[in-house]
């Protein structure tokens, strides 16, 4: 005869520690400088609010055809992607990355680092030929405007100083052990790395809060409007929702089995409702509401 079940036997899930399922990834993103000194924008506010220490500065490169303003559109589209697909560490320039994503990680970022200096070595042998587009294009709009045009090259930085300054470089670093340490440390220095690690784990958590509360709030926002108030319901509402939930399934950064189950809860609850249900029923909107809301309120509790 089988022994009776033993349900003390059944243990919770173990929740690993973050330096066994993330480590720190350093994206160093260098730009040069876009902008520079209006002279003749200065003159006009400081007329305008007498006032002589009041500085004004406009941006250069602004043509969204010139190959100089694409490849710096590139850095900035990057470093996005590299923002969207970490989580914060609450310190500066660190972002955390789950190891579950590390080789789709290195590798799209590594992909799109070698592209951008493939075009980088496109676009500099024509650099001064963008500078000189960009400079024509801010002197005519300066005459349509029927001011006269201060503009010239010294404003913009030499085709050597933009080939410095415009670069991307990836560093991954482990989250600290205890068991790194290759000397003896005293229990002082073992409970700063304990601490140092406890702020990173709720740095990280309300990061994952947030990115999946901001969303939600903005559905709410919506559908808490009737129908007569708001005609147009795009469907991103909703699929924002569902992007930050799927971002948070794929990170693995936490794995609170509570805060997963709410997770799970707000996603039954999204893909309950129809984008056309949501905008043309005010029945519709206020169930949804309610339902988001009440999860909403639950997964706030976990920062």
């Amino acid at each position: 005869m089988n022994a009776p079940f033993e349900f003390a036997n059944i243990q919770a899930p173990k929740i690993k520690r973050l330096n066994e399922k993330a480590l720190i990834v350093q994206l160093h993103v260098g730009r040069p400088t876009t902008s520079r000194r209006d002279k003749t924008a200065e003159q006009h506010i400081q007329r305008e609010f007498g006032d002589e220490s009041l500085t004004a500065r406009s941006r250069i490169f602004r043509n969204k055809d010139n190959p100089v303003t694409q490849l710096l559109r590139e850095v900035n589209d990057i470093y996005n992607w590299h923002y969207s697909n970490t989580w914060a560490s609450g310190e500066t320039g660190k972002r955390i990355l789950g190891v579950r994503n590390l080789d789709e990680y290195r590798r799209t970022i590594n992909d799109r680092i070698e592209a951008l200096n493939r075009m980088k070595t496109d676009v500099l042998p024509y650099y001064d030929q963008c500078v000189q587009m960009d400079i024509n294009e801010r002197t005519e709009y300066a005459r349509a405007m029927g001011k006269a045009s201060t503009v010239d090259a010294s404003e913009y930085p030499t085709a050597r100083e933009f080939d410095e300054r415009t670069f991307i470089s990836l560093r991954l670093l482990p989250l600290p052990e205890r068991s790194h340490f290759l000397f003896d440390v005293d229990e002082q220095d073992i409970a700063g790395i304990d601490a140092y690690l406890q702020d990173i784990e709720q740095a990280v958590r309300v990061s994952t809060i947030k990115r999946l509360l901001e969303p939600t709030a903005a559905l709410i926002n919506k559908i808490s409007k009737s129908t007569d108030e708001t005609k147009r319901f795009h469907n991103s509402l909703i699929t924002n929702v569902i992007d930050a939930i799927e971002a948070f399934k794929k990170s693995g950064v936490d794995d609170d089995p509570q805060l997963a189950a709410t997770v799970a809860e707000l996603d039954n609850v999204v893909k309950e409702h129809s984008t056309g249900a949501l905008r043309d029923s005010d029945v519709a909107r206020q169930q949804a509401k309610e339902q988001l809301a009440a999860v909403a309120d639950r997964m706030s509790a976990f920062m």
